[in-house]
């Protein structure tokens, strides 16, 4: 598979999708969530833990510890996370990008 790339593409790092449980701590309150996917720069999760753009939030991700983001974009199900670096991922990802 190869990454789509599309004029209106704006992400710089290909994402993963990973589905692996984690948790996250937001306004204080450590939840459980699922990491759906990941870049180098960003997250997906799924939680049922209420968000506010521009949160910070601290998202445990495997092998990594807590990471610090702040929250980009929210759904009913999903919180994206934006990193303010880049991540060192290879190990949680698969060899494949995730297409959107």
């Amino acid at each position: 598979m190869l990454k789509r790339k599309s004029s209106s593409e704006r992400r710089a790092s290909p994402r993963y999708a990973v589905n692996l449980p984690t948790h996250l701590n937001i306004q204080g309150i450590d939840v459980a969530c699922r990491l759906i996917d990941i870049s180098a720069s960003g997250a997906l999760l799924k939680t049922n833990r209420a968000a506010l753009v521009g949160d910070k939030i601290s998202v445990d991700l495997p092998g990594l510890g807590p990471i610090i983001g702040s929250v980009v974009r929210i759904t009913p199900s999903h919180i994206a996370v934006a990193f303010p670096g880049l991540l060192v991922i290879n190990h949680l990802i698969e060899t494949k990008p995730h297409l959107v």
